[in-house]
């Protein structure tokens, strides 16, 4: 994919009365300097396990982790970013990997559904499966066959009040409307490959790349 495709604008969301004009980040991680600190400074960096490689990417650089020891956490201070409006955006590579693989997650455990979202990649059905919930009764799940053409694919998720927009590869996935605001747990952490269920469900941790991570904290033009 060249480097300006990924800067493709599409209309994620508007309300009638809403301007889309002013739009800011809670933070971007780019990895073209071959660092895990966000550009804007305005969270900590993120924390690497194992020893995940800078390789080439979208525009520069992006980060590679081998599906085995390796995975990158956010600070816990995002946690409550995703309570309000808001607009997050990655692009991922995916290797190939036999079973399920954690994507992303933000979860405290895995034998329940309370205050998560996750997203896996199921190898059999070349599926994405994104999930995200309060609890039994505001939950949430969809799947998504990804193109075997693309080597690059984008995930976006959009909040606006009760509405949650599932996006991949810029195309509308889900429109959702949760019973209740969705509060992500305070006791876990955003991360890509780490997920709580990669110990009791024995899914893989992912094995490709990642890329362009960032957050708005509102509905984005992107």
């Amino acid at each position: 994919m060249k480097p300006g495709l990924k800067r493709l604008k599409f209309l994620v969301f508007c309300f009638i009365g809403l301007t889309c004009a002013a739009q800011n980040d809670h933070f971007s991680f780019t990895f073209d300097n071959c660092t895990f600190e966000d550009i804007s400074s305005r969270i900590p960096g993120l924390t690497p396990g194992g020893n995940p490689s800078c390789v080439c990417g979208l525009g520069v650089k992006s980060i590679s982790l081998n599906g085995a020891n390796e995975f990158l956490k956010f600070s816990d201070q995002i946690n409550p970013f995703f309570d309000q409006d808001f607009t997050f955006d990655f692009y991922f590579k995916i290797e190939d990997q036999i079973g399920e693989s954690d994507i992303m997650s933000l979860r405290k455990g895995c034998t329940n559904l309370d205050s998560l979202w996750a997203l896996r990649y199921i190898h059999s059905s070349n599926e994405i499966l994104f999930e995200i919930g309060s609890n039994v009764s505001n939950y949430y799940s969809v799947k998504k066959a990804i193109s075997s053409d693309k080597c690059w694919h984008r995930f976006t998720l959009v909040k606006f009040g009760l509405t949650y927009l599932v996006y991949l590869d810029n195309e509308l996935v889900s429109n959702i409307l949760a019973r209740e605001n969705i509060v992500m747990s305070r006791n876990a952490r955003l991360s890509v490959g780490d997920s709580p269920c990669n110990i009791v469900n024995g899914v893989n941790r992912f094995k490709g790349l990642i890329d362009e991570m960032t957050m708005y904290n509102r509905l984005y033009l992107i």
